[in-house]
């Protein structure tokens, strides 16, 4: 017998999630401030009834479809595919650290998997020709405004081509900074929830990434130097991809630590945040504190001096 769910409530998960479609096109930023609002009443749905979950989905395929435009129809898929993991981790008691890591990959995939998609069908241009377009674009306002003559463009232009070479990367930082966000914004919504018990939870000063990640790097850096961004152009991309994502988790892992040690010397919370606020800042510094870590063992030794 299918569990029973209030026509307000499934109205207010259509109304919420068409919220999400509808800000989403108009501007990325403020729909991925709406979405842990829709993913909290989807995985409060998927909790009271699957059936109903998938009900509210179909409800939405038409109009999206027909009357939205392709980005709307990544962003619903998105959704769904974020609220059923984040139900299912709930359901299987997963720890929220492993939540995290489970629907970044989950939203990476979706996104430039559905970005590939619309190219290949020819819903949209190659994302090469839009980023050149973008770039032209740019360079003709830096010439009417005068600025091209204060500043240097061919630097800007090489950083512009870095950064579309490192899109796949750039899109999974950004995808992991929403999920996380969208956690710890769920956790707050559900924890007023007395029929669903939250995902088990570290500190943030006990964050602490593998150590093969520092061999990965290791491997992925030394590459790089060998290779030729003009002559191997697909390759380079893919490794140079790898690389900035391994940075950003040591820079992570480097962030965690020195929280770790400044709780260590029992620092107070606020000034312990405050402290991190210039190493969030100078990233590579902070980069460099977490391969130094992670190479010495100095979280181990300090964990060993205590017992």
């Amino acid at each position: 017998m299918r569990p029973k769910v209030p026509l307000w409530y499934l109205l207010v998960v259509i109304a919420i999630g068409f919220l999400f479609l509808f800000v989403t096109e108009i501007t990325l930023v403020l729909g991925m401030l709406i979405l842990p609002f829709s993913l909290y009443y989807l995985v409060s749905l998927k909790h009271k009834s699957a059936y109903h979950f998938w009900l509210t989905f179909i409800s939405f395929l038409l109009p999206v479809f027909f009357f939205m435009s392709p980005f709307s129809w990544i962003s619903l898929v998105l959704m769904y595919a974020l609220a059923y993991v984040l139900e299912f981790t709930l359901r299987s008691k997963y720890t929220q650290e492993y939540t995290i890591f489970i629907a970044t990959a989950v939203m990476t995939i979706i996104v430039i998997g559905g970005l590939n998609l619309l190219q290949v069908f020819n819903v949209i241009p190659p994302l090469g020709q839009i980023w050149a377009s973008l770039v032209s674009w740019y360079n003709e306002q830096m010439e009417l405004t005068g600025m091209s003559s204060l500043v240097d463009v061919e630097m800007i232009n090489t950083s512009l081509q870095v950064f579309y070479m490192n899109l796949q990367g750039q899109i999974t930082i950004y995808s992991m900074i929403i999920v996380t966000v969208s956690v710890l914004i769920l956790r707050w919504l559900l924890g007023q929830n007395d029929e669903i018990k939250l995902w088990p939870a570290k500190s943030f000063k006990d964050w602490a990434f593998p150590r093969p990640i520092m061999y990965l790097f290791f491997v992925f850096f030394l590459i790089s130097f060998f290779m030729s961004p003009s002559r191997d152009d697909v390759f380079y991309g893919i490794v140079s991809n790898i690389v900035f994502v391994l940075e950003w988790l040591l820079f992570v892992h480097g962030l965690a630590f020195v929280y770790f040690v400044l709780r260590e010397k029992k620092v107070h919370v606020a000034i312990s945040i405050l402290l991190l606020i210039p190493l969030i800042v100078l990233r590579p510094i902070t980069m460099l504190i977490g391969l130094f870590e992670m190479v010495f063992r100095i979280r181990m030794w300090i964990i060993m001096k205590r017992k």
